[in-house]
């Protein structure tokens, strides 16, 4: 149970430092794929994965991986998006002063 609980701080640590949104689901996929691949993926190691179809002869471990993919990309965009929404106010408020 202590190794469980360990493995799961580990990788909300690591989605947390990347500035993602640490989900219980999206820690359990990534906890599942570490189980499958058996290996401890970093969010940059799902990244290249993702980005690069690298299971692409393993389905089911693509699957994982782009099902946390989607996620973090998501999740990206939104970020960007709030900061080019942040951005253009502060623009706008140079503006008026």
């Amino acid at each position: 149970m202590a190794n469980i609980n360990f493995e799961r701080f580990n990788i909300k640590m690591d989605l947390d430092s990347k500035g993602f949104t640490s989900s219980t689901r999206l820690v359990l996929q990534i906890e599942e794929l570490n189980k499958v691949t058996g290996r401890k993926n970093s969010v940059y190691d799902i990244s290249q994965a993702y980005t690069r179809n690298l299971y692409k002869m393993q389905p089911d471990i693509q699957n994982k991986v782009n099902k946390i993919g989607d996620n973090l990309r998501s999740q990206e965009q939104k970020r960007m998006q709030k900061r080019k929404q942040s951005l253009k106010h502060s623009k706008d408020y140079d503006l008026e002063r």
